[in-house]
C-alpha cells in the first residue's frame, strides 16, 4: 500500500469492528463521519438506504478513522482502491494459511459475535444493514443506545488475535456445512 492508501490491517479491523460491507467502507467519505455527534453514516448501501452507526462506545474506531489519510476525500481510499485491497488481502490470507477466508466473512463474524453476546435482534440487524423481515421489524425500531451497545460489543470481541482467527475459521467451517449460526 502507498501512503495515500489505508493499511490492510486498519481496513480489516474496521470491517470486523463495524460489520460493514467492503464497498460501504471504501465509499466512506469525510462528510459521512460526524465526530461531534459520534456518528458514522454509510450512504446508499446495498439496499439503497443510508445506515448510521453510533461511535460513542467505540472510541478505537474514532481513533482509527482519525489516523487515516483522507487527502483524497475518502477514509479508506475510495471505491477505486477495491482491487488493491483485495490483492493485499489475498496475499495476507495465503501467508496466514486461511485458504478460503474472505473479507466478507467479517460480517458473518460480527453477526455471530453480537448474537453470542445477546445483542438485541433489532440493533444487530440495523447495525449490519439487513432489511428486517416480519412485523417485529415493522413495529419495532432499534434505539440509538441499542446501536451504540451493539457496536461496543464488536469493539473488542476477542482477547487475542489467535482467538479471532480461530473464530473466523469456525464460522467458515459452519458456512461450508450449511449452518447459519442461529438457534432454531
Amino acid at each position: 500500500m502507498t501512503p495515500d492508501q489505508p493499511t490492510l490491517r486498519e481496513f480489516v479491523l474496521f470491517l470486523r469492528d463495524t460489520g460493514c460491507r467492503v464497498g460501504e467502507a471504501l465509499k466512506l467519505r469525510l462528510e459521512d463521519v460526524n465526530f461531534f455527534l459520534g456518528e458514522l453514516t454509510f450512504r446508499r448501501t446495498k439496499n439503497g438506504e443510508n445506515r448510521t452507526l453510533v461511535l460513542t462506545k467505540a472510541p478505537h474506531l474514532v481513533e482509527l478513522l482519525v489516523r487515516q489519510d483522507t487527502s483524497g476525500g475518502y477514509y479508506f481510499g475510495g471505491p477505486h482502491h477495491r482491487n488493491r485491497l483485495r490483492h493485499a488481502w489475498e496475499r495476507a490470507r495465503k501467508r496466514a494459511g486461511f485458504a478460503n477466508l474472505r473479507l466478507h466473512d467479517s460480517r458473518h463474524l460480527a453477526s455471530t459475535w453480537m448474537q453470542r453476546q445477546n445483542v438485541d435482534y433489532l440493533s444487530s440487524e440495523s447495525l449490519l444493514g439487513h432489511k428486517i423481515p416480519g412485523m417485529r421489524g415493522h413495529y419495532g425500531h432499534a434505539t440509538r443506545e441499542g446501536l451504540a451497545n451493539a457496536l461496543a460489543v464488536l469493539a473488542n470481541p476477542f482477547p487475542s488475535r489467535d482467538e479471532a482467527g480461530r473464530n473466523l475459521a469456525e464460522i467458515r467451517r459452519s458456512a461450508a456445512r450449511g449452518e447459519n449460526g442461529t438457534d432454531a
